[in-house]
């Protein structure tokens, strides 16, 4: 069974949780409340003062409801990953293992377009210098080499947006909002990978051993530029419990893909559908992602 909730679930304080009749029930010093799991995207526990029980972690995972888990720093560190979470997978990972390396590199090579392109639609509309740069990054990849312009197209992009000294490696607080962003990011595009049935630690161009969402971090690529816009405009002043449920939040904004208008966890599961349905039969799917106009 899967769901088609779309409520992320943020736990900040002390609470227990657990499961009845189809309900989350989260319990605290105050307050009882019951939410249906079919409402539920995910649950996201910020804080280490939560007790769960086995039976609401089986129950969540059998509706495709990812729980995740952060850390001191309010960093998501981990999260739970479904063992059956769709009935054709076995299928789906035959065809995975085989998908052939022509097939792989040109979705990647794609991937990586519409990441560059993407982070150009942030600086053209924000009006920031050097976005016809990265245009041009994008316009002229290099098949055989597509991570070379994204690697230019990086430094051109993050010293413009957050400034020359800006490091994406650097403790900073606009890190920590990014790496906050992203990683909630990661956690629906894995989602959606499981729900069709393959295998997130098999990936296009990312491969560490130690990484089990591989797949997930190539193809989550084209949407960081969402993150990074909002962090743009919303430039954080403390790393909060109010920033952080802004961040999660991204995933209902509204973008565009194939030049039609939805929330952003619609436009994941389609892109995620369609680079995948791609790289396994070969034929064209995947399509344009990009911004809503400003009004």
């Amino acid at each position: 069974m899967t769901t088609d909730g779309w409520r992320t679930i943020i736990i900040n304080k002390h609470a227990s949780l657990s499961y009845s009749e189809n309900n989350l029930v989260v319990k605290t010093d105050s307050v009882k409340n019951s939410i249906p799991i079919s409402q539920i995207k995910t649950v996201l526990i910020n804080t280490g003062e939560v007790s769960l029980t086995a039976r609401l972690v089986c129950e969540l995972n059998a509706c495709n409801v990812k729980v995740i888990f952060c850390d001191s720093k309010h960093l998501p560190c981990c999260e739970t990953v479904g063992y059956h979470n769709c009935g054709s997978a076995p299928g789906k990972i035959r065809t995975q293992l085989v998908w052939s390396e022509d097939s792989k590199d040109r979705a990647w090579t794609k991937i990586v377009r519409q990441k560059i392109m993407s982070q150009y639609s942030v600086l053209k509309r924000n009006d920031i210098e050097n976005a016809e740069m990265l245009k041009e990054y994008a316009d002229h990849i290099d098949p055989e080499d597509p991570i070379t312009a994204e690697a230019h197209a990086a430094r051109v992009y993050f010293s413009a947006l957050f400034g020359n000294d800006f490091n994406r490696r650097t403790d900073c607080i606009i890190n920590s909002a990014l790496n906050y962003g992203y990683a909630v990011l990661l956690s629906d595009v894995s989602r959606c990978i499981s729900a069709h049935g393959y295998l997130t630690e098999i990936g296009l161009h990312h491969s560490c051993y130690n990484n089990p969402f591989n797949l997930s971090c190539d193809l989550m690529e084209p949407f960081r530029a969402y993150v990074d816009d909002f962090v743009y405009n919303n430039s954080p002043e403390e790393f909060n419990a109010d920033y952080r449920k802004k961040l999660v939040e991204i995933s209902i904004g509204q973008v565009l893909y194939n030049r039609r208008r939805m929330d952003m966890q619609t436009a994941i599961d389609m892109y995620v559908n369609d680079v995948l349905n791609e790289l396994s039969d070969g034929s064209e799917h995947i399509k344009e992602l990009s911004f809503v106009e400003q009004v």
